[in-house]
């Protein structure tokens, strides 16, 4: 093998069928409204005047969009799908909401400055947010 040309040759784990399918089933797990709910408080808590009862106000110049929550929710289901569970419970939320917000969430030339990334102000709101 050339280093200048690498082996990129992949094998399918899954069919589109198959995924397509997949994405079917996803769509039926579970969602208490308690469960929505707690995905909501967490998108809220990106922006003002919530982000400021965290103390974040500084760290965040742009909040998640209202759109953030019902992506949070959808990964939630596939991880709950992963799982093996019909059903999401908080754990859900909480493990994809990294993936899911920290592009979401734009922070402050001064958070930039001091080296913060956006897991770390995720992980505080995650870890400031009471789940019920």
């Amino acid at each position: 093998m050339a280093f200048s040309r690498p082996d990129v040759r992949v094998r399918p784990v899954l069919s589109p069928k198959e995924v397509l399918g997949l994405r079917q089933v996803t769509d039926q797990i579970r969602v208490d409204s308690r469960v929505k709910a707690y995905a909501l408080e967490i998108v809220r808590r990106t922006r003002p005047p919530r982000s400021a009862e965290l103390g974040l106000e500084h760290l965040i110049e742009w909040g998640a969009s209202p759109r953030a929550t019902m992506y949070l929710v959808m990964a939630a289901r596939a991880r709950a799908l992963l799982e093996g569970r019909v059903y999401v419970i908080p754990d859900d939320v909480k493990a994809v909401a990294p993936d899911v917000l920290r592009h979401r969430v734009i922070l402050s030339f001064e958070a930039e400055a001091q080296g913060v990334q956006p897991d770390t102000v995720v992980e505080r709101i995650l870890s400031a947010t009471p789940v019920w």
